[in-house]
């Protein structure tokens, strides 16, 4: 039994905004914002991502919550924890 033409399609197409979705991811990008622009603009929000440059991390001294990444890494415990006073 063929899949019709427009169904493989959607389905390529839902497939290339799930890659767009983790590309963005890994720039430090949005990838809910990227999966829904990729579906609106498909290959062409591919290579936008794969153009422009990523975005830089902040500093785990802006990122209050940045322990609960890796809650039970040694660098975690050297951090500060809910509850702690910040001086």
């Amino acid at each position: 039994m063929a899949i019709p033409l427009h169904t493989g399609y959607a389905v390529g197409w839902g497939t290339l905004a799930l890659l767009n979705a983790g590309l963005a991811q890994s720039k430090n990008r949005s990838g809910l914002g990227w999966w829904f622009a990729s579906l609106f603009l498909g290959p062409i929000a591919t290579f936008i991502i794969v153009i422009v440059d990523p975005v830089a991390k902040e500093p785990a001294a802006h990122r209050p919550f940045q322990w609960l990444a890796h809650p039970f890494s040694r660098a975690a415990s050297e951090r500060t924890s809910p509850g702690s006073v910040i001086e």
